[in-house]
């Protein structure tokens, strides 16, 4: 196995969080390996492993090995990585992902030679279809649904460089001064929103996200919604929202919200029992709480220096992907009746929020 040979302007820390990664960890491994930009180290954070995972890792040298007795998500994983970086730079990075060599060189032409901006992402290919997108970021709806970017489409788009609101979760650069005044990941998402929430309190800490097409990372992308998923992705929205939203602009939302409401319960209960469950689950865990968030916005006011004026005018009225949630042919019409309503209100609230 190579040995690295540091080299480049500005260290960088690869955070990759495992939980029985074994199949897809030592390709992951070896994509790194191959990076033109040479100054880096890797920091496998695993979650409780029951596979080989931490076996496949350890054969690799200049690899830090963290062995957590538990699962602690995405967020805690990365988080625990995080205490163990020395560089300018952070990198996330899935394990079920490869890297093209010029992955990290050319997100750094970007992030290291523009002081506003705070995260930079790469377009993000299917691994099995590597002309096919999976992200090229992530768009966020203004009632907290998030979609990917470009999905399914032909590589060939998305093919400029462009700020967007929210990183691929899969694979972002974020600058250190960036965490170090904003924070890092919000535990309490445990799996989903927690990195739209760390990009909406980059923006409000004034620094952008923008995406480079020039980079390029394969994903073995397969889309899950279960029960829990359903669940940590309710209570994750609720959350997002009422952490970075002013009162105001939660007010102002409200009919919106609603509209979203009668979607997420409609799809709720065509699902069954268990996700209706989650979504009352989802509720009840906002609702306890409620006080722990009251301080979480307190801290978020501390750092923003932009409106949300500023913040609606990045977020999406349109959704999408709805037909990997229910049959095609209902998902046409119904995407098509709910975008007139969101046009509708987002027309009006980007004059008044």
């Amino acid at each position: 196995m190579p040995h690295l040979k540091m080299q480049g302007n500005g260290k960088i820390n690869i955070i990759i969080v495992t939980h029985n990664s074994e199949k897809d960890i030592e390709e992951c491994l070896m994509s790194i390996y191959k990076q033109t930009y040479r100054n880096f180290d890797i920091i496998v954070v695993d979650n409780a492993s029951s596979d080989k995972t931490l076996e496949r890792a350890r054969q690799f040298p200049n690899v830090k090995i963290i062995s957590n007795p538990r699962n602690v998500g995405y967020s805690g994983g990365n988080n625990i990585g995080y205490e163990n970086t020395d560089g300018d730079y952070i990198t996330i990075l899935n394990p079920d992902t490869i890297v093209d060599k010029n992955w990290l060189s050319e997100l750094m032409k970007t992030l290291a030679n523009n002081v506003k901006v705070g995260i930079v992402t790469p377009k993000v290919l299917m691994y099995d279809h590597k002309g096919i997108i999976n992200t090229c970021g992530n768009d966020v709806h203004f009632t907290g649904l998030g979609f990917s970017r470009g999905i399914n489409e032909q590589e060939r788009y998305y093919d400029n460089p462009e700020y967007l609101f929210t990183p691929a979760g899969c694979s972002f650069v974020i600058k250190r001064e960036v965490i170090e005044k904003v924070g890092f990941f919000d535990e309490d998402f445990f799996l989903r929103s927690e990195v739209p929430d760390l990009a909406w309190r980059t923006h409000l800490a004034g620094y952008k996200c923008k995406y480079v097409p020039t980079s390029k990372v394969f994903h073995k992308y397969s889309f899950k919604m279960n029960s829990f998923w359903y669940y940590v992705t309710e209570r994750g929205r609720f959350l997002l929202m009422l952490k970075n939203y002013t009162y105001r602009s939660l007010v102002l939302i409200f009919l919106p919200l609603i509209v979203t409401e009668m979607l997420t319960w409609g799809y709720a209960l065509l699902k069954g029992k268990e996700f209706v469950l989650s979504k009352v689950l989802a509720y009840k865990w906002i609702i306890r709480s409620r006080h722990k968030i009251c301080r979480k916005r307190q801290s978020i006011h501390k750092i923003r220096r932009i409106t949300d004026r500023e913040i609606f005018r990045m977020l999406k009225w349109e959704i999408g992907q709805l037909d990997q949630l229910i049959d095609k042919s209902s998902a046409v019409w119904m995407t098509k009746m709910l975008n007139s309503l969101f046009r509708f209100f987002y027309a009006f609230l980007v004059r008044v929020i």
